[in-house]
C-alpha cells in the first residue's frame, strides 16, 4: 500500500519530490506547487529564478518518526524593480527551521511542564524552546524553570 505523503503533510502548496524513511526519522523532499514568486515591493508576478536553495525543517511527526522537510527554494528577480527575492512560504517563516505548527505544538506541550522535559521529549536543545515559547507567551518563560542556563 502506497502512503500519500502530500496528503499526509496536509500542505497543499507543496509537492513532495522524494522521501528516505529509517526507523526514527522521515526525510522529505519537497518544493513549491507555485511556479512564480510575487515580489515584495512592487507586486509583479515573475518565474525568472536565478538560484535554488535547500532548507531543512522540522516538522511534526508522522506515523511516529521525526519529520525533517528538505525544501528546495528559490531566488527570483524582478524585471520591473530589479529586485531579487526569495520565495516565501505560508507555513514557516523566512530564515526559521520549524514550521509553525510545530512551534504551535511545542508551546502547547509547555502548559503543564517545564521546558527542559519538553526538550527532552522532542530530542532538542531547550535553547530553541525559550525562542518559540517567547513567540506565542513571554510571560511563560519567567514561571518555566530551566536547567541547561
Amino acid at each position: 500500500m502506497a502512503i500519500d505523503l502530500e496528503l499526509l503533510l496536509n500542505i497543499p502548496t507543496l509537492r513532495v519530490r522524494g522521501c528516505s524513511v529509517s526507523e526514527k526519522e522521515a526525510h522529505i523532499q519537497c518544493e513549491s506547487v507555485v511556479d512564480f514568486g510575487i515580489c515584495p515591493l512592487c507586486m509583479t508576478s515573475t518565474k525568472e529564478v536565478t538560484m535554488y536553495q535547500e532548507r531543512k525543517i522540522r516538522d511534526m511527526a508522522l506515523l511516529g518518526r521525526v519529520v525533517y522537510l528538505y525544501l528546495r527554494t528559490r531566488q527570483f528577480k524582478c524585471r520591473d524593480c530589479n529586485r531579487y527575492f526569495n520565495e516565501r512560504f505560508d507555513f514557516v517563516e523566512p530564515n526559521k527551521t520549524m514550521t509553525t505548527r510545530y512551534e504551535k505544538y511545542i508551546y502547547f506541550m509547555t502548559e503543564n511542564i517545564c521546558i527542559s522535559q519538553v526538550s527532552v521529549k522532542s530530542d532538542r536543545r531547550s535553547g530553541r524552546y525559550l525562542l518559540v515559547i517567547s513567540k506565542f507567551d513571554s510571560s511563560k518563560i519567567c514561571k518555566q524553570r530551566t536547567f541547561d542556563s
